[in-house]
């Protein structure tokens, strides 16, 4: 039910495999095991639906209809490509990233040893992991942090083909230790310089603060995902905009123009980011949009962190910001 309440998709993967283990398990399950299960599904829809509730009832009800319903459109109807999908070799460059070849070796021979010895326990973590893998490792717009739900499994596995090993003689306790301290190095030498460059420096909020040093204390800025730094670390408003990943529609882009134009009318300043203009920018209509109908003026950019691609991948880049005018004799769109 906490799962719901915080990543509703990542409960309703997890439920065949948490459902198997009501059935499956227990020894002392009731009798009416049918009747047990609904009030224990109950459970799980009445505290899933409690915190959901001030959203459903709240004064941003559209807000979150809307969201659930791009939720729905992102991850079957436009962003699901089927099952074995190309995504599928990306998402295993991530999970290679996580645990290594030499990882995924002990992962497929303790999966071996888990099904002979315990065909319960071996069915309860391929459901765990196989049905996120198949959903979310399809996806069009898949990213390494969608598959931190399958990591408790996974390294299950390793523990118990570590375990059995390290319980059969001296022999091979100090194999398994030293297969497992060269698992534990390979698997951190890769990521220790990038934990290193972001423990000493912190692009994104030093980015938000070389905004607010750029721009007047009452600016709007266009910006992406990083909105939250922005208010935070940049003391600025944000001036919202569609952010589509298959198509933006004019008349999104009409709703847009008014906000802007209103704002540039009581001649409060407005600013964008690169990453403002041109990220969630389906077939560059919003970003050609703005070069079409203002007038950009550069003021200068700085370093700043994409994390896009996952934590495991480092992308600094410089990120400019320009200030959006009024242009003459502008045509309507």
């Amino acid at each position: 039910g906490l799962m719901g309440a915080t990543r509703l998709q990542d409960m309703i993967l997890i439920l065949p495999a948490i459902s198997f283990l009501y059935f499956f398990f227990p020894k002392n399950m009731k009798k009416n095991k049918m009747q047990s299960f609904l009030l224990f599904a109950f459970i799980i829809f009445i505290t899933t639906l409690i915190f959901h509730l001030p959203f459903l009832l709240g004064k941003d009800t559209a807000i979150f209809n809307s969201q659930l319903h791009q939720f729905w459109k992102s991850g079957l109807t436009h962003n699901f490509r089927g099952f074995f999908s190309p995504s599928l070799i990306l998402t295993f460059q991530f999970l290679n990233l996580n645990f290594s070849l030499f990882g995924f070796i002990f992962i497929t021979i303790g999966s071996f040893f888990l099904y002979q010895k315990n065909l319960k326990i071996f069915s309860f973590l391929f459901l765990w992991t196989s049905i996120p893998l198949l959903f979310y490792g399809n996806l069009l717009t898949t990213a390494p942090r969608f598959f931190t739900i399958l990591l408790p499994p996974l390294y299950i596995i390793q523990g118990a083909l570590f375990n059995r090993l390290f319980n059969i003689n001296l022999k091979f306790k100090i194999i398994t230790l030293m297969a497992y301290t060269t698992l534990i190095v390979i698997t951190f030498i890769p990521i220790y310089p990038i934990l290193s460059y972001r423990h000493k420096k912190a692009l994104l909020p030093d980015y938000a603060r070389w905004i607010s040093q750029k721009t007047e204390p009452n600016a709007y800025i266009i910006i992406g995902d990083d909105r939250l730094f922005m208010q935070y670390y940049g003391h600025r408003k944000i001036l919202g905009r569609p952010l589509k990943i298959h198509n933006l529609s004019d008349n999104e882009l009409q709703k847009f123009q008014i906000k802007l134009d209103n704002l540039l009318n009581k001649d409060i300043p407005v600013y964008a980011t690169y990453i403002g203009l041109y990220d969630y920018d389906p077939h560059k209509k919003f970003s050609t949009f703005i070069i079409k109908n203002y007038t950009l003026t550069m003021i200068g950019k700085h370093l700043y962190e994409d994390w896009h691609k996952g934590e495991l991948t480092q992308r600094v880049i410089y990120n400019p910001l320009v200030k959006i005018n009024k242009k003459s004799n502008k045509p309507s769109h």
